[in-house]
């Protein structure tokens, strides 16, 4: 009688019985003979070896990967479905074929041959792999590649697993993209360029060659923005990034930081004569007109530059040095560079100073004003005078405007700077007036102050204080200003006007001129800047311009007035394209009030052209 054991369970087959009794804990029960057939010896291998190929395509055809099979030599010998999808070839085809088949030629014979010696001396090697399929496509894998040795220890296959990872690869590196570079231009933003310049310095130091870092700002551009819009301001950008690509060298980095602010990074420089070159060059590109929407529109920019190894020694340092020349730049009127220098990276400390001092210069009585006579052209009398703000400090001596008004205007101070100046130029208009003398003043405004929603309030309680008539009260507004109004700083202009009070548009014809404001602010004079009639003798465009503001002038019944006049000749000039008055040392450099009720007692003038 033969028996089987399962389970620690006993069952008997008596010969030639069709069904057998169950023995279990002493009792009997019939066998099915399904169970039979299942427990049979013959039965068991072939399920066995069911399950095993089951498994097998499970692991082998039926995975999301490719999988190859090699002899030790990396010959095919066995390869899934998921490789013929991918590569386009079948068993058929790479069958005793070398695993060169898949070369993309991407990869040098030394990366090769380090591969094939991981897998032979650790036995198993994984990393990204670019393989060409059957149609010439090249993909990039994740592979991982694993030898099988026999019991005897002996190599004698490789399984080698991949997955394309193009896609993944591509989306990764839009990310990365996206993490360095400035969307709108396509240029490294300021984390990679941080990157960039500590890279360049490294080989600047190690190869002992000058390199220089640029800091770009574009000048108004702000103005741009609120007077155009932001589509025309980000286009502006655009074509001012691919002509700074133009401009530099391929060795060059160019990076944009923010808003309107480019970097570029110069290396390899043999002199500092090379850099201003460069620099000359990015100027010249800034004179040619930006055509948007069949207009053209001239942008400039000012400029920075800073040395490696001349003059700072860390990342941050030639920043700031590259960052202070910017501002040296600005201040000397824009569109152009500085270097930067020991007398720059001074300015930072004296700027402190100033801030300090300007804060107590009001109330010890450090600011004073000074006045310059606004003549009228046919009566050679002055009929006003412009307001021109001082300051004199104990320490720092006679600081210029062009110095202290930024820091006033940055820090806020202009507003209790500009009411004083208001209030001290309506108490001498009221000392003019009480002498008899009847005299307008002018008084320039800031940005700030053009801003500030207590403009009228401050204005009115400049003229109250002292009860002078408004009509002897203007002020004076740049373009710039004007291309940044909002609402309520135009319905603040109307009713000063409506009070009287005059408003001219100062440096006329030098902003981003836009004629529309001529007919929404209440403008009653505009000033021809003096970078117009500085050549108006020699030059037929300077002289042009003049007789076009006059005239269009003259069609708004707005009066015009010329500054700068330092000449005899400019004066007669002036004469035919009929403007009201001009002002300029021809007449009288900024004076004391004191002097001005001199000239204005013994009824000085000039003599008259013609």
């Amino acid at each position: 009688m033969a028996e089987y054991r399962i389970s620690e369970r006993s069952y008997r087959r008596p010969a030639g019985a069709a069904q057998q009794k169950h023995v279990c804990d002493g009792s009997e029960r019939q066998m099915p003979a399904s169970l039979i057939r299942i427990i049979n010896p013959d039965s068991v291998g072939r399920l066995r070896r069911e399950e095993h190929n089951r498994l097998k395509t499970l692991a082998f055809d039926k995975r999301w990967e490719g999988v190859v099979v090699t002899d030790d030599e990396f010959r095919f010998q066995l390869v899934n479905k998921v490789f013929t999808e991918v590569t386009g070839y079948t068993q058929e085809e790479v069958a005793g074929c070398a695993l060169e088949l898949l070369d993309s030629g991407k990869h040098d014979p030394v990366f090769v041959t380090n591969m094939r010696r991981n897998v032979h001396e650790n036995g198993r090697w994984k990393g990204e792999l670019w393989c060409r399929c059957k149609n010439g496509e090249i993909h990039l894998e994740w592979v991982t590649i694993k030898a099988v040795h026999d019991d005897g220890g002996k190599l004698i296959n490789h399984v080698i697993c991949f997955s394309d990872i193009s896609e993944r690869k591509l989306v990764e590196e839009h990310i990365n993209h996206l993490a360095q570079y400035d969307m709108l231009t396509g240029l490294p933003n300021r984390m990679l360029f941080r990157d960039c310049l500590r890279l360049a310095m490294l080989r600047a130091q190690r190869e002992n060659r000058i390199m220089a870092l640029m800091f770009l700002d574009l000048d108004r551009f702000k103005e741009v923005n609120k007077a155009l819009g932001h589509e025309v301001g980000d286009t502006v950008l655009q074509h001012i990034a691919s002509r700074l690509k133009t401009a530099m060298r391929e060795s060059d980095t160019i990076a944009r930081l923010s808003g309107d602010e480019f970097t570029m990074i110069m290396e390899g420089l043999s002199s500092i004569d090379e850099i201003s070159l460069l620099a000359d060059k990015i100027l010249e590109i800034f004179g040619e007109p930006i055509l948007i929407q069949g207009e053209e529109l001239f942008v400039t920019a000012s400029m920075g530059i800073a040395t490696y190894l001349d003059h700072t020694d860390s990342e941050e340092k030639l920043i700031k040095a590259a960052n202070l020349a910017m501002d040296s730049a600005k201040l000397e009127g824009r569109n152009n560079y500085q270097f930067y220098s020991c007398a720059t990276h001074a300015e930072s400390p004296v700027r402190l100073t100033m801030e300090s001092q300007l804060y107590h210069a009001l109330e010890r009585n450090e600011m004073f004003l000074v006045y310059q006579p606004r003549v009228d052209v046919k009566s050679g009398r002055i009929v006003a005078v412009e307001v021109l703000l001082r300051w004199n400090n104990k320490d720092l001596g006679f600081v210029p405007p062009i110095s202290f008004i930024p820091v006033a205007e940055d820090t806020g101070l202009i507003l209790p700077i500009g009411d004083w100046v208001m209030h001290e130029a309506c108490r001498q208009c009221r000392l003019w007036t009480d002498a008899g003398l009847t005299l307008k003043v002018a008084v320039n405004l800031s940005a700030r102050q053009f801003k500030n929603k207590n403009l009228l309030r401050a204005t009115v309680s400049a003229i109250n204080a002292y009860g002078i008539d408004p009509g002897l009260f203007e002020l004076e507004i740049t373009e710039s200003i004007l291309m940044n109004h909002t609402e309520s700083s135009v319905a603040t202009l109307r009713q000063l006007s409506d009070m009287g009070v005059g408003i001219a548009i100062d440096d006329f014809g030098t902003g981003y001129s836009s004629l529309a404001y001529l007919k929404r602010f209440p403008v009653h004079a505009l000033k021809i800047d003096r970078s117009f009639i500085n050549e108006i003798t020699q030059e037929a465009e300077d002289l042009a311009i003049v007789r076009a503001i006059s005239s269009l002038a003259r069609s708004l019944h707005l009066k015009v007035i010329a500054e700068g006049v330092e000449t005899e000749a400019q004066l007669q000039f002036l004469q035919y394209p009929e403007c009201d008055e001009y002002q300029g040392y021809l007449f009288s450099k900024p004076t004391t009030a004191e002097k001005i009720s001199d000239m204005l007692s013994s009824g000085i003038v000039i003599a008259q052209p013609g």
